[in-house]
């Protein structure tokens, strides 16, 4: 039961920390286009 909370918890980390990382790729390449359209 215990590890099982561990577990959760350190999948739980790793999907916020890829969410976050994949909407900073995604606010990058909006304002890559945003300087291309300039």
């Amino acid at each position: 039961m215990y590890n099982m909370k561990i577990v959760n918890l350190i999948n739980f980390y790793i999907g916020v920390n890829y969410t976050f990382y994949t909407d900073i790729k995604h606010m990058k390449i909006n304002n890559n286009d945003k300087d291309f359209n300039l």
